[in-house]
């Protein structure tokens, strides 16, 4: 009997899974690991098997994994393939119609959002207006600190 060893990525451990004959395809080694694991069939995941020693991914399912494999399991949820809610939004771009992760802005400085918070506690003798501030003034103006003298 020969094992393949193999983990998931949020694992510490190792677990171990016998095997019939020396080698088993990747497409079965994923099933025998849903089925041991009693994961339901139908949860909509994406099962990635990587090599332990090149960490690279196994994509070809007809491919074979060999006794004493060390490898380790990347699953990951299939959740960005649906589309948003009739009331979503994107708050990058404030166009409905796809999730903030699939922004076609994500990457362009001119839509990066900016995040500024009020002066609290700090006396506006301290603060120096500017355009790159980090501090929301009243009336829309941006400061940030003074440097020390």
């Amino acid at each position: 009997m020969a094992a393949v060893h193999y983990k998931f990525k949020s694992s510490k451990d190792y677990k171990s899974l016998v095997i019939e004959g020396p080698s088993i395809s990747v497409a079965d080694l994923k099933l025998t690991i849903v089925e041991s694991m009693h994961l339901k069939r139908r949860t909509n995941f994406i099962l990635l098997v990587f090599d332990a020693q090149t960490n690279e991914a196994n994509s070809d399912s007809s491919s074979r994994a060999y006794q004493c494999f060390g490898g380790f399991m990347d699953g990951r949820m299939s959740t960005r393939d649906r589309a948003p809610h009739a009331g979503y939004i994107c708050r990058r771009c404030n166009i409905s119609g796809h999730f903030i992760w699939d922004c076609p802005t994500n990457g362009d400085p001119n839509y990066d959002i900016k995040k500024l918070k009020p002066p609290t506690g700090i006396p506006k003798s301290m603060l120096m207006t500017t355009s790159d501030g980090s501090y929301a003034l009243t009336g829309g103006v941006v400061a940030a600190l003074k440097p020390d003298e």
